[in-house]
C-alpha cells in the first residue's frame, strides 16, 4: 500500500500544553486534495490553530490505548491525512465569530465537523473531516445518532485505499515481517486486535496500513 500525502507548511499550534505556538511537526502531513483544501482554509481565515491532524500508525494506538472514542489503528482518518483538529477557543478568539461561524467557514472548504449535531461542548467538536465534492452525499448518509459519524470519512478511505486494504495470503506472508511479526497471532498482539492466528478482513486492513510506504509531495521552495 501507498500512502499518498501532501507535506504542509508550519501551521499555527495553541502557545500551551507543549505546542509552544507551533502544530507538531510530525502532523505536517495531508492527502493532497485535502492538503489544497487546508491551504484555502488559512488562506480565508489568517490561519487557525491546530492541534493534530496527521498522525501515524504507533500514535493512533497510543492515542487509542489511552483514551476512548478514538478510531482504532487502521481505521482513523487522522491516518490518511484527512481531517484536522483545531483548537477551538483559541480559533474563535482569533476570527472573533462563533462556532457556528467557524463551522461554515470550514463546511465552506469541504471541511465538516465530526459531531452532526452541532454540539460545541462536547468531544470531537474540534475534529473536521475533509469530505470533498461528495460532501452532500456522504453527509446524507448520518443521523443525529453518533454510530454513523464515522460513515463519511470511512467513505473516503475507501474510495482512496479500498482495494488496497484487502491481501492475499503471499502479501499477508511478504508484510508480517515487514511489521516485525513472527506470525498473524504476534501480529495480532501487537495492534489490538482480536489473538485468534485468522487474518481475515480487519487484520488484513490493519497489516496494509501499518507496512504501507509514504509517497510525500515536499513543498514548493515558494511556500517552505
Amino acid at each position: 500500500m501507498i500512502l499518498v500525502l501532501q507535506q504542509l507548511p508550519q501551521l499555527a499550534g495553541p502557545p500551551d500544553d507543549g505546542y509552544s505556538g507551533l502544530a507538531p511537526k510530525r502532523a505536517l502531513y495531508m492527502r493532497p486534495d485535502a492538503a489544497a483544501a487546508l491551504l484555502l482554509v488559512e488562506q480565508d481565515t489568517g490561519g487557525l490553530v491546530y492541534t493534530d491532524i496527521y498522525r501515524s500508525p504507533q500514535a493512533i494506538r497510543d492515542a487509542y490505548r489511552a483514551k476512548g472514542g478514538t478510531q482504532p489503528v487502521a481505521f482513523s482518518y487522522h491516518g490518511y491525512g484527512g481531517c484536522v483538529d483545531v483548537d477551538v477557543k483559541r480559533c474563535l478568539q482569533k476570527l472573533g465569530t462563533n462556532y457556528e461561524g467557524l463551522v461554515k467557514i470550514m463546511a465552506a472548504r469541504k471541511f465538516y465537523c465530526h459531531r452532526r449535531d452541532g454540539n460545541p461542548e462536547l468531544s470531537e467538536s474540534w475534529h473536521f473531516n475533509y469530505l470533498g465534492d461528495r460532501a452532500d452525499y456522504l453527509l446524507a448518509q448520518t443521523t443525529s445518532s453518533h454510530t454513523t459519524w464515522a460513515a463519511p470519512a470511512e467513505a473516503m478511505i475507501q474510495a482512496w485505499y479500498g482495494p488496497e486494504l484487502k491481501l492475499t495470503a503471499e502479501q499477508i506472508m511478504t508484510l508480517l515481517p515487514v511489521a516485525r511479526a513472527t506470525d498473524v497471532k504476534d501480529f495480532q498482539r501487537q495492534w489490538d486486535l482480536v489473538v485468534d492466528g485468522v487474518a481475515g478482513p480487519r487484520t488484513q486492513r490493519v497489516l496494509a496500513f501499518v507496512t504501507a510506504t509514504r509517497q510525500v509531495t515536499p513543498l514548493p521552495e515558494a511556500v517552505a
